[in-house]
């Protein structure tokens, strides 16, 4: 698997979650780091890695779900093509927090890579979780450049409810430690974000800077904006910069 298409492996802009007790129209994400790296590409068929951080924002579908910063920890485990993670955030209030378990599938046919994901997410203080399934497609149109689409559904009171997104990224390697990436993502809503209406959502553009430290730890700061399209407009929602960073062993 080349190296545009394992740092999409991750679940961003990544959740299906239950409403909370005090916004009870408001759905949570994992879409906090929507290409977020799993593990450095290597040979080997069992890869693990730990990831603690920070945010000065928790970012869903244009969102800022918490209104607060969080601190997060985040395992993964890839056995070959396929990787279980478990990530677990909490506002820096201890107001709430949110604890995700997910499955992901990536395997190459060429230039494309398929990645259908399961995730189920529990979020404190709520109710019971709700099950999203999702399907990533990345076309890498070269070593640094990939493009793709990653739709997603929620199911809940029976129904499934889904949110459709494009992204397009590029990857640049600075020198033998470094590594610079830009996406940008559209998003449209399709029942999924509750508190607005269905159609064009969020416009993301995400900025991040990679430093591989040393062998098996690496360091990331991020800087992201997401613009307010109509949907999120209509609902006075969105438009919101936030930051933060992360420390990352892998093994």
């Amino acid at each position: 698997m080349n190296t545009p298409a394992r740092l999409l492996l991750l679940a961003s802009i990544f959740t299906a979650v239950p409403e909370t007790a005090a916004a009870p129209n408001t759905i949570l994400s994992s879409l906090y780091h929507p290409t977020a790296p799993p593990v450095a590409p290597g040979t080997d068929f069992v890869r693990c890695a730990f990831e603690a951080g920070w945010g000065s924002k928790y970012m869903g579908e244009g969102i800022d779900l918490w209104e607060s910063p969080l601190y997060y920890a985040n395992t993964r485990l890839l056995l070959g093509d396929a990787m279980l993670s478990s990530w677990y955030g909490v506002a820096t209030d201890n107001s709430k927090g949110e604890l995700k378990f997910r499955f992901d599938y990536s395997h190459d046919f060429g230039r494309l890579n398929v990645a259908p994901w399961y995730e189920q997410s529990f979020v404190f203080p709520g109710n019971r979780g709700i099950p999203r399934p999702g399907l990533k497609l990345t076309w890498n149109f070269t070593d640094h450049f990939y493009a793709g689409s990653d739709c997603y559904w929620q199911h809940n009171e029976g129904v499934f409810r889904g949110y459709y997104a494009a992204f397009a990224g590029y990857l640049q390697p600075i020198g033998e430690h470094w590594e610079y990436e830009l996406t940008t993502r559209y998003g449209y809503n399709g029942g999924y974000v509750r508190s607005a209406a269905r159609g064009s959502n969020a416009q993301d553009f995400n900025n991040r800077i990679r430093w591989r430290a040393a062998r098996g730890l690496v360091i990331e700061v991020f800087a992201n904006y997401s613009l307010a399209l109509s949907s999120l407009r209509h609902a006075r929602l969105g438009d919101d910069f936030y930051y933060g960073i992360a420390l990352r062993f892998e093994f």
